[in-house]
């Protein structure tokens, strides 16, 4: 019972982590636009921000069946 409590907190803990990365990384990446215009760092910084999107998804469903692991057990 102690794992499943433990898979949906880390799972909670890694996505709350990855938006926080992201949302850092957009900020920086507004400023460096606004500073020195567009080039191919700012695309791999877009791109970098779309992947962590995708991985937060992957992670809202894991947190989703650990939630339904947890309380299937319940």
């Amino acid at each position: 019972m102690s794992s499943y409590y433990f898979s949906l907190f880390l799972d909670q803990v890694l996505a709350y982590l990855l938006m926080s990365a992201s949302s850092a990384a957009a900020s920086r990446n507004d400023l460096w636009v606004s500073s020195f215009g567009q080039d191919a760092f700012n695309k791999k910084i877009t791109t970098a921000m779309w992947l962590s999107f995708l991985g937060f998804i992957a992670l809202a469903a894991s947190s989703l069946i650990s939630t339904a692991n947890l309380f299937s057990m319940v």
